[in-house]
């Protein structure tokens, strides 16, 4: 095959009738390696010439010549003519001509050294869609599958929405492969669509536990099912802990209310955080209603309303510490919240995503007209980046940015400004969690504005495995007018994600940090999460 690939490689390159004549194969004096010597013919060198079309009426000649992936007087490309016929295909494939015919005839031109390339078109009849048909689900109701697709019986055969149908399907996260197949029916030129999914295991049942070296010792429980009954529905209980967090969530998720795309949410919580200045405990629940977007594609916006009750004691008795001023608040208090949401999420899947992108915009309002004793505004933007490599590989680039800021006269609390490191949506890896915070006078407090820029390299071995080389950096300030985006805290390293049936992902991260006072290596456990 490596043989072979030479050859390739010459028709590729302008030498459409290069050919191998000899391969000799000898032994080196080390009695380990092979030495291969190929005799060749290179031919002549051509370039392409005039590029022409005959039976196409869908489209103009001008602008097929302009779709293609090679133009008159380019080396004479095997894979360049190949990919402009794949290209034809999909732009009559897009105009219902389901059964086109397109065949590519290679003659010499009129001067020298030159190949003309006449593409026959026979387009044949228009194709509409008969029947959509849905095999291989044995627990997701039909419905559930049929509400993602964007073709619909009777349309004319559009390309473009039989493949988004089957991103969404795919991008549900509840099948291990969906398969395409048509069938063809007698005296029609109409076609039936079929979708073969292979379901996959959706329920969660972990347990797990890990050591770093920032954090100390830490677990977690969590059961789950994104897929409650077969209808779509999430409802998950998690438990997670370590030595400074304990934190208890139960959320439930109907992603269509009534078959309509209406998704309704809500979640009750309960969390202790055992700070180093102060302990707080935060109890409290939130509803969310979203949809998507009809005129943005990919896009849907959200607004979620939360009501919790914070409670912060063993606040620290060192009168010079910024956070002595949490002694002069009555505890508890309560936040009343409402977040609004836009998103749009073009990711061909939602794990271990290979092309399309992520980005969202939050904004978060407390106090004020909401009522509540704790006020402040925060707004966050998430931008997150899929780009193919080659083979298995692919490029991730992720920014974050936040600021928080004070609302109707009042002050974010201490616990809401921004500490950053280790994972999760604050995450910066080489660093222990909440490391990373802002100088005020001589002491570090949480930041009101902060940066975050991530960059890997994946390589997904399979769909279950993802590998990974990654570099961060980000920081956290006082304000927004005081942000110095030079000034960053850098780390790098290693990493796996693992998608585990009944458990989820689970990741582990080994990273460098370069900046700081105590920089070194930092390991980081994730269960569960994805970034």
């Amino acid at each position: 095959a490596s043989i072979d690939s030479v050859i390739v490689f010459y028709q590729d390159h302008g030498y459409p009738d290069a050919r191998i004549l000899d391969v000799e194969q000898s032994m080196l004096e080390d009695g380990r390696h092979l030495r291969f010597e190929i005799t060749l013919e290179e031919g002549e060198y051509f370039t392409f010439g005039d590029i022409s079309f005959s039976g196409n009426e869908a489209f103009p000649d001008s602008f097929l010549v302009s779709v293609m992936d090679m133009e008159s007087g380019d080396e004479y490309s095997r894979k360049k003519l190949y990919a402009s016929l794949m290209t034809m295909y999909e732009l009559f494939q897009e105009r219902g001509y389901f059964y086109a015919g397109i065949e590519p005839i290679v003659s010499s031109g009129i001067e020298d050294n030159n190949l003309d390339v006449a593409y026959i078109v026979n387009e044949g009849e228009r194709a509409h869609v008969r029947r959509i048909e849905i095999t291989g689900n044995n627990r997701t109701l039909e419905n559930v599958i049929r509400r993602e697709l964007t073709v619909y019986p009777g349309d004319m055969f559009q390309r473009s929405a039989l493949m988004r149908s089957y991103r969404n399907i795919y991008y549900l996260n509840y099948f291990n492969n969906v398969g395409v197949d048509f069938r063809y029916l007698e005296d029609s030129p109409d076609v039936d669509i079929v979708f073969d999914v292979e379901e996959k295991t959706t329920g969660k049942a972990g347990v797990g536990a890990a050591y770093g070296g920032g954090t100390g010792f830490s677990g977690f429980v969590e059961l789950g099912e994104t897929n409650l009954f077969g209808r779509g529905q999430n409802l998950t209980f998690n438990y997670q802990f370590s030595k400074t967090q304990q934190d208890v969530q139960i959320s439930f998720t109907e992603p269509w209310f009534r078959d309509t795309p209406l998704s309704l949410g809500g979640e009750i919580f309960h969390t202790t955080y055992n700070e180093d200045e102060y302990d707080r405990r935060r109890t409290g629940g939130a509803v969310r209603v979203g949809r998507p977007l009809p005129w943005v594609d990919y896009g849907s916006a959200s607004i979620k309303y939360s009501l919790e009750k914070v409670d912060v004691f063993n606040i620290t008795s060192d009168s010079t510490s910024y956070y002595y001023s949490l002694r002069n608040t009555d505890w508890p208090r309560w936040t009343s919240s409402v977040s609004l949401n836009f998103t749009r999420d073009s990711r061909d899947r939602q794990m271990f995503a290979s092309t399309g992108s992520r980005n969202s915009i939050t904004a978060e309002f407390a106090g004020g007209a909401l009522g509540g004793n704790i006020g402040f505004q925060k707004y966050m933007i998430d931008s997150s980046w899929f780009v193919p490599s080659f083979w298995k590989f692919i490029f991730f680039l992720r920014a974050r940015v936040g600021m928080v800021a004070s609302l109707d006269g009042r002050e974010p609390p201490a616990y809401e400004l921004f500490e950053l490191g280790g994972t999760g949506y604050y995450g910066i890896r080489g660093y222990p969690s909440n490391s990373i915070t802002a100088r005020d006078g001589y002491e570090s407090v949480g930041g009101r504005s902060m940066l975050i820029l991530s960059a890997e390299y994946r390589c997904r071995i399979i769909d279950q495995i993802q590998l990974a080389v990654f570099a961060d950096a980000g920081n956290t300030w006082d304000s927004w007018s005081s942000s110095d985006f030079s000034d960053l805290n850098r780390g790098a390293g290693i990493g796996v994600r693992i998608e585990v049936p009944m458990l989820g992902v689970i990741g582990f991260d080994y990273a460098y940090g370069f900046d700081g006072p105590d920089s070194g290596w930092e390991p980081h456990f994730q269960f569960g999460t994805m970034f």
